[in-house]
Parts: C-alpha cells; sequence; structure tokens
C-alpha cells in the first residue's frame, strides 16, 4: 500500500460510499418500464441490455473488494 505521509486515509469512506452508489445504480437500472415514457432511450430495449451488462461488469469488480469486509 501506498504511505499516507501523515495525511487522513480516504479509503474507508470510498469503501463507504461504493455500495450506497451501486444501490442507486441498481435501483435506476433496472426500474420499471413504466418510469419511462415512450421514446425515451431508457425505452429502448438494446440500451437497455447494455446497461444491465455495464452494470453487472461494474458490480463484479467492486464486489471482490466489498466482499473482503464481511
Amino acid at each position: 500500500m501506498f504511505r499516507n505521509h501523515g495525511r487522513p486515509s480516504y479509503r474507508p469512506v470510498f469503501i463507504g460510499v461504493a455500495p450506497v452508489a451501486l444501490l442507486f445504480t441498481w435501483r435506476r437500472v433496472w426500474r420499471s418500464a413504466i418510469d419511462c415514457s415512450p421514446g425515451e432511450v431508457c425505452d429502448l430495449p438494446q440500451v437497455k441490455r447494455a446497461y444491465e451488462l455495464l452494470f453487472g461488469i461494474v458490480a463484479a469488480l467492486a464486489f471482490p473488494h466489498l466482499a473482503s469486509l464481511f
């Protein structure tokens, strides 16, 4: 790890913020179709699938770091 040289470590802050950000992102990606108006980007199935795939990749990369805390 890097040395802090007397500065505070922000790692615990980012570890706490990451699950909250993932939760809000999950809610936005998997929201119901009722929240989308026809013609909006979120209404297109290809875009929705791409959002879900990208979220899955990001969550898979973040999960090992979060799992080590439990």
